[in-house]
C-alpha cells in the first residue's frame, strides 16, 4: 500500500480509463436496454435508451446494434462527435428530419439535441438545466427554458415541435430557429374543441406527429387532439388511459400509444398490439394476444412493419403482419458474464472492493446482484440470482435473493460482504465456500448490545473494516453508525443524537448525521463518514477519544468551491462515499459535482471530473474527463483509485501522462430564474431520519361494511371534472377528521374543496410554479373551521384559514424534495406537531413528534404520501408511507397491511388516506392515482 500515496503527490495529470462497463453492441437481442423512444432513418432504427442514456443504432435487416450517440448518462459534448457525447440523462422519442438530421429531446436537463448527418451533435433547444421552466417565446431557441420535452416531430418544411410535459403545451421551432408556442396555454382552464390552440389547456402532452398535410397530433392525456389553423379538435376515434405516443406510419395511418393499458392502437380506436394486461408474453403469435409492458412509443419501417419501444419489459417488440416478436433487448439489466468486464453491460455500480489476489467487486442495485471481475478481466456474477427478494441463507450465494443491494466490502480473510438495503441485512459470502449467511440485521426490533443478527437495521448503506477486527454499519435512516464487535455484538458508535446538530466536538454517540452514506477507517482506527442529506461534509470519529468533527465540506451549503484552500472551507453537494490511502489522504465522490475531491494535508483540489455529467475522456487527464454521479470510491493496492459511476467502473492511474491535451468542454449556460418562488421560511433543525421497512404484500381480504365518508368524499372528487382534467396538477388530499370532506391541492397551491368542503375564497400561493407538493389538516378541521397547511417542495408549510404558522421553517431550502405532510390528531393550536415526508421516503418529524421508521429509497425520488393511523397521538405515532407504484409501507410501529401496490415501476399514485373507522387491528384506506381513481387496501373497500 506505501505506493498509495503516489496518487496525491501531484494529484493533476493522472491517466482515467473504464475497466468494466459498456453501452453493449453486438446482435440487439443481446443489448440490454430500456427503449423509452424510437425512429427509423434509411435502413436504422434508433433506439432512445432511458437508462443507458444512448440513442442506440440497429440495423433493420442484420439486427446488429451500435451506439449512435452518446456514452451515458450526461449531458456534454456539443459541436462535437455525437458518439463521444453525453446525450441526455433520459432520452426521450426523438424525430428524424428529410435532411437527416435526428432531433432527440432530453426531459431531464431539458433540452432538444440535434445531430447531423455527419455525426455532429449541438444543442437546438433549450439552456441545459435540470430545472425547467418556461420562457424564450420570440427569440431564438437556444435561449429559451423548455420544461420536460418529451416528443419531438418534424414537419415537411424542417419545423421542429416540441411536447413539454411539464409547460402543458407544444413548440415551434422554425428553420430561422425562433420558437413559439402553437398549442397549449399553462394559465388556460378550457379543454373543448374548436378554439384557438394557444387558449386551450393540454393535460401533460408526451407525444407530437405532424401529418402530410401540416396538421399537428398533439397526445392529451386520454385523448389525441389536432390543431390546424390554428384551431384545436379531439380527434374521433382516439381514446386512452394514459395516451404517450402518436406516430404517423408511411401510409399516413395514425398510430398511438396507450401505456397504462399495455397496448397500442392505430385511429378507430383498433388495437394492433397488446391485450391490455401488463406483462411480457406472445412472442411468434397475434400480437393482439400479447402483453406489453409500458409501450412508450412507436416506429415504422417502409415495409410497414411496427417498431414498439416496450420499456418496462426492456424490449423493442416488432409487429409484422400481425405477428410479434422481440427485435431488440434482452430483458434484464445486464450482459456479459464469462467475458470481458469491459464489454459487459453493468448496472448502477456500487463501490468497489479488492481482495487480496487482485479481484474486485461491485454490487448492481438494479440487477439485484453482485458480480466479481477478476485479475484478468473475466466477470462474472458471484451473489444473487437477480430476482429482487430474500432466500438463500445457508446455500450458495448465486442461488440467493438480493434486494438492491447497496453497497459491499471485503475483509481480511477476503470473505465479501454485501449491504443487502430493501432486506435490512448484510449478508457474509464465505471467500472458500461460496455460501451466504446474514451476519447483521433480520431481527425484529431495533435493539443494541445484542448479537448484530438480534437488531433491525434502518436502511443500511456501508460497511468498514477497522484494523483490531471490529467492523462499522452505516445506516441512514436512523441516520447512524453501528460498531459489531469480535464477539458479533452490536452498539451505537456515532449520530442520532437530534438535539446536537452537527455535534462536532462531542463524542459522537452525542452528535447528528444527516445522511449515512460511505464510511472508510484508517489505519488508525479513525472512522470517516460520507455525511450527506443537508450536511455534504466528510465527518471524522476519532479512534481513541471517540470525538467527533468535520474535516470536509460546509455543514448545509451545498456547492463546489474551495480547490486549492482548507477543506473545511470547501464546499461539497452530496457526497457519497470516502476512501483513504495508506499515507491519510482521503478520497470523496462528491456526486452533484461530478468530481473526486481529493483532501491532503487539509488542502482540497480535485482528482477526476471536470463538473460535467458523462463518460467521456478515457485515455485523458482524469481531472479533464467527465463522470456520471460518482457512488464510489476506492483506493487500490497499486495505488490506483477505482471509480464508481453510472454503468462504469473506472480507474485513476498512478504515472502522470507526460503532455497531457484536455478534452474541451463547452461553456455552461445561466441557470434559469424560476418565475416564482416561496416566501424564505428559517432552515429549522431536521429530525432524524426513521429506519425503513419495506413490508408490502398482495391485496388484503374484502371488507363487507359500506362505503364510508372518506370514500365518498374523495370519490365525489375522483368523479369531478378537476382532477380528471388535471390528472398531472394534483399534488395532495386531506380529509376533516370525520372523512366527510377535505382539500386537494395542486401544483400551484391552490385548494379544492372535496365532499362537504367549502370552497375558500384564497388565490393560488403560487400562481403558474410548480413547487406545492401536499396538505395537511389541522386535527380540529371541519367545514366550519377550515383550517390546514400547504406543503412546498422545501420542505415549508403554509397555513390557511387560521391554522397558526409552523415555526420549524423549510427542511431544504432550494431542493424540490418534500412530497408529503400530517398533523398528528392530538395537536392542537398552540401545539402543531407531525411530519413531513421526503421523495426517498425519509419521514422527518417537527413540533416535539417522536421519530419514526419507514422505508426509504435513497437517490430515488418515488415516495408520494403519509397517512396516520386512527387514533394516534404523541406517545404513539404510526401510520402509513405511499411509493409512486402503489405501494403501502408501514410507518413506525404500524401493522402490515397485506398490499404492494397496483404499477410496478409507473409512477402513478398521488395520494393515500387512511380510514378513520377501520376494526381495531384492521387498519386500512385508499390510494389515489393522478386520474383521482380509487383503489383499497387492507380492510377499506
Amino acid at each position: 500500500m506505501a505506493a498509495a500515496g503516489l496518487l496525491t503527490a501531484s494529484a493533476t495529470n493522472r491517466p482515467i480509463s473504464t475497466v468494466a462497463g459498456a453501452a453493449g453492441q453486438g446482435q440487439a437481442t443481446d443489448v440490454a436496454q430500456a427503449p423509452y423512444g424510437l425512429a427509423v432513418t434509411g435502413n436504422t432504427l434508433l433506439v432512445a435508451d432511458f437508462d443507458y442514456g444512448v440513442v442506440r443504432a440497429v440495423d433493420l435487416q442484420s439486427s446488429g446494434e451500435t451506439v449512435f450517440a452518446g456514452t451515458c448518462r450526461g449531458y456534454a459534448g456539443d459541436e462535437g462527435p455525437a458518439t463521444a457525447s453525453a446525450v441526455g440523462r433520459t432520452p426521450a422519442r426523438p424525430a428524424v428530419a428529410a435532411d437527416g438530421t435526428v432531433y432527440v429531446p432530453d426531459p431531464s436537463y431539458n433540452v432538444v439535441r440535434a445531430i447531423t448527418p455527419s455525426g455532429t451533435i449541438r444543442r437546438f433547444a433549450g439552456r441545459p438545466s435540470t430545472q425547467g421552466g418556461f420562457g424564450g417565446d420570440g427569440g431564438p431557441a437556444t435561449n429559451a427554458q423548455l420544461d420536460g420535452p418529451e416528443g419531438v416531430a418534424v414537419d415537411s418544411a424542417g419545423n421542429v415541435y416540441i411536447a413539454e410535459h411539464w409547460n402543458h403545451l407544444v413548440r415551434k421551432v422554425d428553420q430561422a430557429g425562433i420558437i413559439t408556442t402553437v398549442a397549449g396555454n399553462r394559465y388556460s382552464s378550457a379543454t373543448g374543441d374548436n378554439i384557438p390552440a394557444t387558449q386551450s389547456w393540454l393535460t401533460a402532452p408526451l407525444g407530437v406527429a405532424v401529418d402530410a398535410s401540416g396538421t399537428l397530433l398533439i397526445t392529451d392525456g386520454t385523448r389525441l387532439r389536432s390543431v390546424s389553423g390554428g384551431v384545436i379538435t379531439t380527434v374521433p376515434g382516439s381514446s386512452a388511459v394514459q395516451m404517450a405516443s402518436v406516430r404517423i406510419a408511411p401510409d399516413g395511418t395514425v398510430y398511438y400509444t396507450d401505456t397504462w393499458n399495455s397496448t397500442v392502437y392505430r385511429l378507430g380506436p383498433v388495437a394492433v398490439a397488446g391485450n391490455g394486461t401488463p406483462g411480457y408474453s406472445g412472442d411468434g403469435g397475434p400480437a393482439t394476444a400479447a402483453q406489453l409492458m409500458t409501450p412508450e412509443d412507436l416506429a415504422f419501417d417502409a415495409a410497414g412493419s411496427i417498431y414498439i419501444a416496450d420499456w418496462y419489459s426492456q424490449r423493442v417488440r416488432m409487429v409484422r403482419a400481425g405477428v410479434i416478436t422481440t427485435f431488440a433487448g434482452t430483458g434484464g439489466f445486464v450482459t456479459g458474464d464469462g467475458g470481458q468486464a469491459l464489454a459487459a453491460q453493468i448496472a448502477h455500480p456500487s463501490k468497489v472492493a479488492i481482495d487480496s489476489r487482485g479481484s474486485y467487486y461491485f454490487a448492481e442495485l438494479a440487477a439485484n446482484t453482485v458480480r466479481r471481475v477478476a485479475p484478468d478481466g473475466v466477470i462474472t456474477t458471484v451473489a444473487g440470482n437477480g430476482q429482487p427478494g430474500f432466500s438463500g441463507d445457508g446455500g450458495p450465494a448465486t442461488a440467493a435473493q438480493l434486494w438492491e443491494p447497496q453497497s459491499v466490502s471485503v475483509d481480511a480473510s477476503d470473505n465479501l460482504f454485501i449491504v443487502d438495503r430493501r432486506n435490512g441485512r448484510i449478508r457474509r459470502v464465505d471467500a472458500n465456500s461460496g455460501i451466504i449467511t446474514t451476519v447483521a440485521g433480520g431481527g425484529n426490533t431495533f435493539v443494541n448490545n445484542v448479537p448484530a443478527t438480534q437488531t433491525v437495521l434502518a436502511g443500511p448503506s456501508a460497511v468498514a473494516f477497522a484494523p483490531d477486527g471490529s467492523w462499522f454499519i452505516a445506516e441512514t435512516e436512523t441516520r447512524d453508525v453501528r460498531r459489531v464487535d469480535g464477539n458479533g455484538i452490536i452498539n451505537p458508535y456515532a449520530g442520532s443524537d437530534t438535539s446536537n446538530d452537527p455535534g462536532d466536538g462531542n463524542v459522537a454517540t452525542h452528535a447528528y448525521i444527516s445522511g449515512a452514506y460511505g464510511i472508510a477507517v484508517d489505519g488508525d482506527g479513525n472512522l470517516f463518514i460520507a455525511d450527506s442529506g443537508n450536511h455534504h461534509t466528510i465527518r471524522r470519529v476519532d479512534h481513541a477519544s471517540q470525538v467527533i468533527t468535520t474535516v470536509a465540506g460546509i455543514t448545509r451549503q451545498p456547492g463546489f468551491s474551495g480547490d486549492g484552500g482548507p477543506a473545511t472551507s470547501a464546499k461539497l453537494n452530496f457526497p457519497m462515499d470516502v476512501a483513504l490511502d495508506a499515507d491519510g489522504d482521503l478520497f470523496i465522490a462528491d456526486q452533484m459535482n461530478q468530481r473526486i475531491r481529493v483532501v491532503s494535508g487539509g488542502t482540497i483540489t480535485t482528482m477526476a471530473g471536470d463538473g460535467e455529467e458523462g463518460c467521456a475522456g478515457d485515455g485523458g487527464a482524469a481531472e479533464s474527463a467527465l463522470l456520471s454521479m460518482p457512488v464510489g470510491v476506492t483506493v487500490g493496492p497499486s495505488g490506483t483509485l477505482f471509480i464508481a459511476h453510472a454503468a462504469r467502473i473506472r480507474v485513476v492511474g498512478v504515472t502522470p501522462i507526460p503532455t497531457p491535451t484536455p478534452t474541451p468542454t463547452p461553456t455552461p449556460e445561466p441557470t434559469p430564474t424560476a418565475t416564482a418562488t416561496p416566501t424564505p421560511e428559517p432552515t429549522p433543525t431536521p429530525t432524524t431520519t426513521p429506519s425503513p421497512d419495506t413490508s408490502s404484500a398482495a391485496a388484503g381480504p374484502a371488507s363487507t361494511w359500506a362505503r364510508p365518508p372518506a370514500y365518498r368524499a374523495i370519490g365525489a372528487l375522483a368523479a369531478g371534472s378537476w382532477w380528471a382534467a388535471n390528472r398531472n396538477v394534483a399534488r395532495g388530499v386531506a380529509l376533516f377528521a370525520d372523512g366527510s370532506g377535505g382539500y386537494a391541492v395542486d401544483e400551484w397551491g391552490a385548494l379544492h374543496p372535496v365532499g362537504k368542503a367549502p370552497a375558500l375564497r384564497m388565490p393560488a400561493l403560487w400562481p403558474k410554479w410548480d413547487i406545492a407538493r401536499g396538505i395537511a389538516l389541522a386535527p380540529w378541521a371541519s367545514p366550519i373551521r377550515p383550517d390546514g397547511w400547504i406543503l412546498d417542495g422545501f420542505g415549508g408549510l403554509h397555513p390557511f384559514g387560521k391554522a397558526p404558522p409552523i415555526s420549524d421553517g423549510t427542511l431544504w431550502p432550494n431542493w424540490d424534495i418534500a412530497r408529503g405532510a400530517v398533523i398528528l390528531p392530538d395537536s392542537s393550536p398552540t401545539a402543531v406537531a407531525g411530519y413531513i415526508l421526503d421523495g426517498w421516503g425519509g419521514v422527518h418529524a417537527f413540533g416535539g413528534a417522536r421519530s419514526l421508521s419507514s422505508a426509504y429509497w435513497p437517490n430515488f425520488d418515488i415516495a408520494r404520501g403519509i397517512a396516520l393511523l386512527p387514533g394516534t397521538t404523541r406517545a404513539s405515532p404510526g401510520g402509513y408511507t405511499l411509493d409512486g407504484w402503489g405501494g403501502v409501507h408501514r410507518l413506525g410501529p404500524a401493522p402490515a397491511v397485506p398490499f404492494s401496490g397496483w404499477w410496478p415501476h409507473r409512477d402513478t399514485a398521488r395520494a393515500i388516506v387512511s380510514w378513520s373507522a377501520a376494526p381495531a387491528g384492521r387498519p386500512g384506506g385508499w390510494v389515489v392515482d393522478d386520474s383521482g381513481r380509487l383503489h383499497s387496501f387492507g380492510s377499506a373497500r
